[in-house]
Formats: structure tokens, sequence, C-alpha cells
């Protein structure tokens, strides 16, 4: 028991010192590893401040920095100035998923383009196989991408709307490509980039490989509303917001047109940068 009794003080982690305790920060990172897995600390959970926990463990503080670093670069916790450090809401995905079979489970995983879609994939592939030099399509590609490409880009674009040219489409070897193409080329370790509370998973692996704080935004009826924006961009400092406007992943919500025009407006006014994950079209 450590010499300063916290036995009847309210604290949301008390980790319990073994015999085995050396390195002590690399024993304390396994147990709040061990505790996040088996559900004792919960996502969201906000962590005791590190001098209150080095007091309960009678140990110096630096020991507790340690471990919670150690554990950040995981990406089992989150920490800001001010506010404290919190168990990551995402720290559970690394550990295996429930089974496909229970009934209970909402599945959350990775979006995809609906069935319908698939005939016209269908006739289109049926049309390449008829072509004579069909084989060419399964070497290597080129790496800024072949002109033909670009070309199909810029008409695809069009549809949506908008206008470009081939010089300004840059191919990436699928979308998480892009993402960390994108993510590293815009900004640096230690910027904020806004997101909804619930996100893509492929973004936080992405921000979390290159040092980029992730920052929650405030909602309003299911999406980013204007306050908590702002709110993000003074006490956050963020640089850019990243979206999934149509069928956002994982909670399937479409973007309505008000929120699409106060994003642009506030961008324009903040000097943010948009970074639309676009699968089924374009903002």
């Amino acid at each position: 028991m450590p010499i300063n009794s916290f036995e009847n003080y309210p604290m949301s982690w008390k980790p319990v010192m073994g015999p085995d305790k050396h390195p002590l920060y690399l024993y304390l990172a396994d147990q709040l590893e061990k505790d996040i897995k088996e559900g004792i600390l919960l996502p969201g959970t906000k962590l005791p401040p590190q001098r209150e926990l080095a007091d309960f463990l009678d140990i110096n503080v630096s020991t507790i920095t340690r471990a919670f670093k150690l554990c950040t670069q995981k990406g089992l916790l989150n920490g800001t100035i001010g506010r404290g450090t919190f168990v990551a809401y995402n720290a559970l995905e690394c550990f295996k998923m429930l089974p496909q079979s229970d009934k209970d489970l909402i599945e959350m995983g990775s979006m995809a383009p609906a069935c319908t879609t698939y005939k016209q994939l269908y006739d289109v592939m049926q049309t390449l196989l008829m072509e004579p030099n069909f084989g060419q399509l399964l070497h290597y590609g080129l790496d800024q991408g072949a002109v033909w490409q670009k070309e199909a880009a810029v008409k695809f674009i069009a549809k949506m709307g908008y206008t470009t040219a081939e010089d300004k489409v840059l191919p990436a070897a699928g979308g998480q490509n892009a993402i960390a193409a994108i993510l590293a080329g815009l900004f640096c370790a230690g910027d904020s980039i806004g997101v909804d509370p619930l996100t893509y998973p492929g973004v936080k692996s992405v921000a979390s490989m290159l040092g980029i704080k992730l920052i929650p935004l405030a909602q309003k009826n299911g999406e980013i509303c204007e306050a908590g924006l702002i709110k993000a961009c003074k006490n956050d400092h963020i640089k850019g917001v990243y979206i999934i406007s149509e069928f956002q992943n994982p909670t399937v919500h479409m973007m309505s047109d008000k929120c699409k025009q106060m994003l642009t407006k506030i961008a324009i006014e903040r000097d943010l940068l948009i970074i639309e994950d676009g699968i089924f079209c374009l903002f």
C-alpha cells in the first residue's frame, strides 16, 4: 500500500504495484494497457492528474509522464494541456472485434459502395475485356498517373460541377494512400485538424503516425456546428477540417447543404483547409 493513502479518494484509476515492477514506467504502461483492454478503463475516461497519481503511488512524477507518453504513442491516450489525459475513444481498435454472429453487434467498420452500383462496374469491365490491349492494365502504372487516367478524372470531376485540369490531378494508390499524402504534404507534426467525434479509423492511424492532433468538433443535430468549429479555431488552433460529406464513416450521415455552406464560409474566414474524403461524390 502506498505511503499516502487514497483509499477513500475518488480516483478514476488506482494501479496496483506488484513485486516485479522494474522498469517502473513500463510496468505502469502495461497495466494501463491491460485495464483498457479489459474494460476497467473505458474510452473517454479522464485519468488522474500525473502529480496526483505520483503522490498516490509515492513515486516520481517523471515516471508517470513516461508511462503516459508511451501509451499515447500507442494510441491509447489523448492529452490536452489544461484539460488532462483521457483514454482515447479509438483505443480498442487494435483489439479483436466481437464475433460477427452477435445479434447485438452494430457493425461500424469499413464503408463500401452500394451494391446497386456494381452492375455499371461489371458492364465497364466486360467492355474492357474486349479491348486488344487489356493485358496492359495489369502492369504497374506510372507513379504520377497516365495521361488518359488524368483526362478521365477531369471529365469525372466535371460531372460534379467542378472545372480542373490534368496537371492539377494527382492519382494515388488507394484512398488511404491519398489521405496519408495529403496530411503529410499540408500539415506538420503538432498541427491540429478538426474531425467528427466519430470519424474514419484510417485518418486516425495516419494522424498518429504523422504526429497530427485530431480535435473532435462539437455537433448539433448530428453534424458539425458553427459554434463548435469556431471554438476549435480559437482554442485548439486547428488548421484544417477532415470530413466525409456523403455516407460518413462510421455513422453513414449525409451532410446537409446548410452545413456545407457553413464550413465553406468559416474556412474562407479562418483560412482553413477542408479535406474531403469523398467515396461517392465531391463536396
